[in-house]
């Protein structure tokens, strides 16, 4: 009995499946893949950080509510001199806590 050899098209593609070039493709592409997950997860990282953020202020969650603090000021205001109302369009908060027109202050 002679060896047994598998039909034609199945040579073929063992043979393109174990070529170099496939492989390195496969590598090349899980990089370029973990690259693109990594990025991604920086810009996310840095943005929760606020560094994407244009307001004036800071939301502080605290309990059922929320304390807007101002971002500008110095000496800090404490979230718990901070109002709970998100100013609107027009105004800002001030360093002693008060929300005023914009140019008011």
């Amino acid at each position: 009995m002679g060896k047994r050899r598998a039909p034609p098209g199945r040579e073929l593609a063992d043979l393109l499946y174990r070529s170099l070039p496939l492989r390195s493709m496969k590598k090349r592409a899980r990089f370029y893949l973990l690259l693109i997950i990594g990025l991604f997860l920086v810009v996310v990282f840095i943005d929760s950080l606020g560094t994407f953020d244009d307001r004036p202020y800071y939301q502080v969650p605290h309990g059922n509510h929320t304390h807007y603090v101002p971002k500008d000021c110095d000496p800090a205001l404490s979230p718990g001199d901070a109002p709970t109302r998100e100013p609107g369009p027009g105004e800002r908060i001030t360093c002693d806590g008060r929300i005023v027109p914009a140019g008011a202050f």
